[in-house]
């Protein structure tokens, strides 16, 4: 029996001051954040999920494994039809909550096209796996956007810009900086989040973001900890999110107290998290916004960093 196995990994949207434009894959120093994808020619072929959020999936076509193989044996029969499609076994243990802000969809899109690529001895180059990603994606959650496909499948932090003949462009972070993340247990999903969002934003809006953004981005490549630290502020997107997310001011306002550089919400929420000094203090703090944010039996702190390496192959 031939197998291999692909880890994708959890990652942050919008990075405070990047609203669809800014993605970070996350490193964790204390439990697994991201999708592992078994792939096998073991009889029968099927699918299958483990792990503690696989009973959140659905088991039929609406599965993100399965549509996601559909949609990358269509594109082999019709750019590689040179090339076989097996009919294969996938084994999905799933790490990630669902409507989370992690990239939870992401990461198992990612998995799949990054691990049947790898199957197939990689007919499919990564910016054509990457466009397809998004393509899956934004029919999942109701508009394209890459800044959770391209941070899992690319790693590090990611500038989005679909404009410019190269999607993404990564960014250097601060190998120094911790992160301090709350999982409380509500869902909520990308396309009722993005309901709520405004349709239009005033010119000194649009131009603060924009200030805000540039200056994150000279920030990272000149390594200045305090242009980045002044940069952070969502005045656009957090105070309308926030909502969604139970005692939000009042984890921030800890957070805040025990020294975290910036506090705000990971994507579409609910996830929280906090940029820290250092390893020790990003403990503290996770810890600490979790005793204020949790809500159900499945919430969870942890804390990490920017992964670097993004979708890669694993021991089964």
């Amino acid at each position: 029996m031939a197998q291999l196995s692909v880890f994708a990994p959890a990652s942050i949207g919008n990075f405070i001051v990047g609203f669809d434009v800014l993605g970070a894959a996350i490193k964790t120093h204390d439990r697994v954040l991201g999708d592992v994808l078994s792939i096998s020619d073991d009889k029968p072929a099927g699918y299958s999920a483990v792990g503690e959020f696989a009973f959140r999936l659905p088991q039929d076509k609406d599965n993100l494994v399965i549509k996601t193989a559909e949609y990358f044996n269509r594109q082999l029969a019709q750019l590689r039809p040179d090339i076989e499609i097996q009919k294969l076994t996938f084994k999905l243990a799933k790490n990630l909550p669902i409507g989370s802000g992690l990239g939870s969809s992401s990461s198992s899109i990612v998995a799949t096209l990054f691990g049947l690529n790898q199957w197939y001895q990689q007919p499919f180059s990564e910016p054509l796996l990457l466009q397809w990603s998004a393509e899956i994606e934004g029919a999942n959650a109701g508009a394209m956007h890459y800044d959770n496909v391209a941070p899992c499948l690319l790693g590090g932090l990611q500038l989005i810009n679909e404009e410019s003949q190269e999607v993404c462009q990564s960014i250097p972070f601060f190998d120094d900086l911790h992160l301090a993340f709350c999982f409380p247990d509500i869902e909520i999903t990308t396309k009722s989040a993005r309901s709520m969002l405004p349709t239009q934003v005033s010119l000194p809006a649009a131009i603060a973001m924009q200030k805000r953004l540039a200056s994150f981005t000279a920030a990272c490549f000149r390594q200045d900890k305090a242009a980045l630290v002044s940069s952070l502020v969502d005045d656009s997107i957090e105070p309308l999110r926030k909502q969604l997310i139970p005692n939000f001011e009042q984890a921030k306002r800890c957070a805040m107290e025990q020294g975290a550089l910036a506090f705000s919400i990971s994507g579409s929420g609910p996830t929280c998290f906090a940029i820290c000094e250092s390893a020790d203090k990003a403990k503290t703090i996770a810890k600490l916004i979790h005793d204020t944010l949790k809500q159900g039996d499945h919430s969870f702190y942890w804390t990490g960093q920017i992964d670097t390496a993004g979708a890669r192959l694993v021991e089964a």
